[in-house]
């Protein structure tokens, strides 16, 4: 969905909206991901660090997704 460099590690950050079939986090990889956590879209933009590059790839998702009239989004 949107890309951004990340200077201080050197490091080009990529964001991705996914379908997922299942609301289970269960076969999450450990591996790469640290902690899977489901959030509501107020939930995440309190939890989220403002000013952030994570800050604004959510920002840019919420307004893609209601641009697109929410439930055609992933059609």
């Amino acid at each position: 969905m949107k890309s951004e460099y990340f200077e201080k590690t050197n490091t080009l950050m990529l964001s991705f909206a996914v379908l997922l079939d299942s609301t289970s986090l269960a076969d999450v990889s450990v591996w790469e991901i640290d902690e899977a956590k489901w959030y509501s879209f107020d939930e995440a933009l309190k939890a989220i660090a403002p000013a952030s590059l994570a800050q604004r790839f959510l920002l840019n998702f919420i307004h893609c997704y209601e641009k697109e009239a929410k439930g055609n989004f992933f059609k």
